[in-house]
């Protein structure tokens, strides 16, 4: 697996994923939607998954804002001393500058007439800023970052449309296929990613994705650039921050010192109550409001 150059990767539709797309809930199947299922992997597993990796040593990582403090309010105006403001962080921008509301709900403290310092992370030699505390703590620790994409490029789109075109049923079949397969691609690069830093006497930490925590989606444009994705994959970014192909996914995973970095590489799994954490479905997911997990 070779650094910043796009190579080919096979995996195989996780059937129990692909029905939970589609809401299934553990329920059996009949024999006609056996066979469209069947149908749907096979047509979707013959496409050719690319992905691209690059790595980039981390700069630093900056989890709190500047003025950050615990405990009541700093003195009064006047005293003499210095002049704190209770902010209130709502979000961050794609530079990692937060964006303040007064009426959110995570508190901070700032020095009065004093810009808040970037949160979220910087990368040697990249033009990519990855705002954010989630993002931050979740590369705490970690001496590399690589930066992923991995795409099932334009055939899928052209199976999608024709799949579509054929019926619904049919459709919704296919794109539930492809959105399984794509995280199966997804799964297998982490594999090898941990394989290849474990021969370095690294580990790695989990994927995580533009649109999880506070980390947002509008760093998919310069993410995109930075690694070289548009011209490599063909990946594009709409003016929504949605990636084109569809089922394309890019992620970022910490490489961490040893066997324990901190951070998000911890050596245990996640608690089976902790794996929706991350998921990209975590606040939108049908099997989470029906109280069961795609992996109970």
């Amino acid at each position: 697996m070779q650094r910043g150059k796009p190579f080919s990767v096979r995996a195989q539709v996780d059937e129990r994923e692909a029905l939970g797309y589609m809401g299934y809930r553990g329920q059996g199947i009949d024999a006609a939607t056996r066979e469209r299922l069947t149908r749907a992997k096979a047509a979707v597993e013959a496409l050719s998954a690319q992905a691209l990796v690059c790595e980039f040593a981390i700069v630093a990582t900056q989890v709190e804002s500047a003025g950050a403090m615990d405990g009541a309010l700093g003195h009064a105006a006047g005293s003499g001393a210095d002049v704190w403001q209770h902010r209130a962080i709502e979000d961050f921008d794609e530079d990692g500058n937060p964006v303040f509301a007064f009426d959110a709900g995570d508190a901070t403290w700032q020095r009065a007439g004093e810009t808040a310092a970037k949160i979220g992370v910087d990368l040697e030699g990249c033009t990519l800023f990855l705002p954010g505390r989630d993002i931050a703590r979740h590369l705490a620790g970690a001496q590399r970052a690589v930066l992923l994409a991995v795409t099932l490029g334009f055939p899928c789109e052209m199976l999608l449309k024709r799949e579509k075109a054929l019926g619904a049923a049919a459709g919704v079949m296919v794109d539930a296929c492809a959105s399984a397969l794509v995280e199966g691609v997804a799964n297998e690069v982490s594999r090898l990613l941990e394989e290849d830093a474990r021969s370095r006497g690294l580990r790695t930490g989990q994927r995580f994705s533009p649109g999880y925590g506070d980390l947002p989606l509008s760093v998919q444009p310069k993410f995109i650039a930075a690694i070289g994705a548009d011209k490599a994959l063909g990946i594009s970014v709409t003016p929504a921050n949605l990636l084109i192909p569809t089922k394309t996914i890019t992620a970022v995973m910490g490489l961490f010192p040893g066997a324990a970095g901190s951070g998000s590489a911890a050596v245990e799994p996640l608690p089976a109550e902790d794996r929706c954490v991350g998921c990209r479905r975590e606040f939108s997911c049908p099997l989470r409001e029906a109280g069961t997990r795609c992996w109970a």
